[in-house]
């Protein structure tokens, strides 16, 4: 509608005319600002592995970009194995979860990184009718990471996590 009027306003000047100016460079990503093997707009396949001990618990490739980051949860509540008495207080269930995310940081001059964030959480060991819980452990750090190379980050509870770019 502006636009309309605009033009119509602009035909009865005879002499009136519409300059349409480019963008300015430093708005526009170039091959240069983005890292080494990208592309604008491009995902970036990392490649994911976590584990507790000998437990594997994740294991895939998550696709990483600029305006999208990547995550991935899981959750499960089940009833013990060995059932409570009906009139047992604590919790009669018990929970694990993974949530895994991965955001893109452009950090500028100094390149991108791609910031690792991981929580587990597991019934506690001894998880019974008279005491219920569970245990958890985060870790939360940015890597910078060229295509091949991989990082591996250790938490508590053996929890490693390991991301390879591709």
């Amino acid at each position: 509608m502006i636009l309309a009027m605009f033009l119509a306003m602009a035909s009865q000047d005879a002499d009136a005319r519409v300059i349409l100016e480019p963008a300015p460079s430093d708005r526009i990503a170039t091959s240069a600002t983005l890292s080494a093997g990208a592309q604008p707009g491009q995902a970036i396949p990392i490649e994911v592995h976590v584990t507790a001990g000998n437990k594997q618990l994740f294991s895939d490739t998550l696709l990483v970009g600029r305006s999208a980051g990547a995550s991935y949860s899981q959750s499960r509540s089940e009833a013990l194995k060995t059932p409570c008495p009906e009139n047992s207080a604590y919790n009669q269930s018990q929970q694990t979860s993974l949530n895994i995310q991965l955001y893109w940081n452009d950090l500028g001059n100094a390149g991108q990184a791609t910031n690792v964030s991981v929580q587990w959480q597991r019934p506690q060991a001894a998880a019974d009718c008279t005491s219920g819980g569970t245990r958890g452990v985060q870790v939360s750090q940015m890597v910078r990471l060229s295509p091949g190379e991989s990082v591996t980050i250790h938490g508590d509870a053996d929890l490693t996590v390991q991301v390879t770019r591709r």
